[in-house]
């Protein structure tokens, strides 16, 4: 998303919520971040999703798992994992790619 357009739909936002005696400027500002944040998630999961990769959802947790060329293809890091040892999936609840090793905890890879 463009900055134009991302300031715009901070605009609408706060003209649809502000209210008598409140202070536009910070209400804008309010705005203006859960937009931004709006965009920088749906980014990287159009992102993904745009390299052929499906969501997969279980209970309460979504994820998008991938291999490691594959998140070279969308980081442009240059990683070099097994990918039979390694699970590496974004998870929509922390906005990160994370990397579990041999089924242990996952970590995070790349923050959003």
């Amino acid at each position: 998303m463009k900055t134009s357009n991302i300031f715009k739909a901070a605009h609408k936002l706060t003209k649809a919520t502000v209210q008598t005696g409140d202070s536009y400027s910070a209400t804008f500002a309010i705005c203006l971040k859960v937009i931004y944040a709006e965009s920088k998630d749906s980014n990287i999961t159009n992102t993904l999703l745009a390299i052929g990769l499906k969501v997969w959802e279980k209970g309460s947790m979504k994820r998008i798992y991938m291999t490691c060329n594959q998140l070279n293809q969308v980081t442009n890091k240059g990683f070099s994992l097994n990918d039979s040892k390694n699970k590496i999936f974004y998870d929509f609840e922390t906005n990160a790619i994370m990397r579990s090793y041999k089924s242990k905890k996952a970590t995070i890879e790349v923050q959003f």
